[in-house]
């Protein structure tokens, strides 16, 4: 694995979302009133952001269109995901969000990414490939 440094419009460690009014905190109120897809995936009832993800996610996975928010350890220790599909309306991606994903291979970044959480993809050992636009 090559590493480089993130773009400088994303700003590491700053949780913009905070002028959202949203955090990539997940509540116990918000997992209660989830609303899980086909895959049991669950999003807030607003649709806003990802919440959590099932042990059981493998293969490639496509997050819905219209969420602005990867929340904290969403995909925490989700061995078997091996790709991820990240939509243009996405913002911000939580702490850990990705941790121990360790069969992911690659991820692209949308450009409307500004802030990507400490230790987001932190023992994802076959991620090869991190695509990061300028």
């Amino acid at each position: 694995m090559q590493y480089s440094t993130i773009s400088e419009y994303v700003k590491a460690n700053q949780d913009v979302s905070d002028n959202l009014d949203m955090s990539t905190k997940v509540t116990e109120e918000e997992l209660n009133e989830a609303i899980p897809d086909e895959f049991g995936v669950k999003y807030s009832k607003d649709g806003r952001k990802l919440l959590k993800v099932p042990y059981e996610l493998n293969g490639t996975y496509s997050i819905k269109e219209g969420v602005r928010i990867i929340c904290e350890e969403a995909f925490l220790d989700r061995w078997s995901l091996r790709s991820l599909v990240i939509p243009d309306s996405v913002t911000s991606i939580g702490n850990s969000a990705f941790m121990c994903c360790s069969s992911l291979r690659s991820v692209v970044i949308p450009e409307s990414v500004t802030s990507i959480g400490d230790d987001a993809f932190m023992g994802c050992e076959s991620l090869n490939s991190l695509v990061i636009p300028d």
